[in-house]
């Protein structure tokens, strides 16, 4: 199984609902999932929208080679109202079709670029 984690601190990306609304207390991801989705999109890679989970929230990404990957996003560390800690992090969970190219990658990549296009300092990899 690959995975690739990734790590930064912003103020972007603050939950806009307030905390009674939050699927899980002081664990957030949604808008980050979200704009990342929509970011993804506008460069031609294109995910599903935000699912929820215990610990944040996923996109799911299929390649054309069916390759299934997961691209996690949440808060994490101690947080003291809403944080700026973030984690995001690219998992396969299907394999490509023989002879299918490894998409993980690739959009891995994706997600470095367009952080990077919005000044988004990567802090482990």
């Amino acid at each position: 199984m690959l995975l690739w984690t990734i790590e930064f601190t912003t103020d972007r990306f603050q939950p806009f609902l307030p905390e009674p609304c939050q699927v899980n207390q002081d664990l957030y991801g949604f808008e980050l999932a979200a704009w990342l989705a929509q970011t993804l999109a506008e460069q031609g890679v294109v995910t599903s929208y935000p699912h929820a989970e215990e610990w944040g929230w996923f996109l799911e990404f299929f390649s054309e080679a069916e390759q299934e990957i997961t691209i996690g996003c949440a808060s994490h560390g101690p947080t003291q109202g809403y944080p700026t800690q973030w984690r995001i992090f690219v998992r396969q969970r299907r394999k490509p079709l023989k002879g299918g190219a490894d998409a993980t990658q690739f959009l891995t990549d994706a997600i470095l670029s367009v952080l990077s296009a919005e000044s988004i300092e990567v802090r482990k990899l």
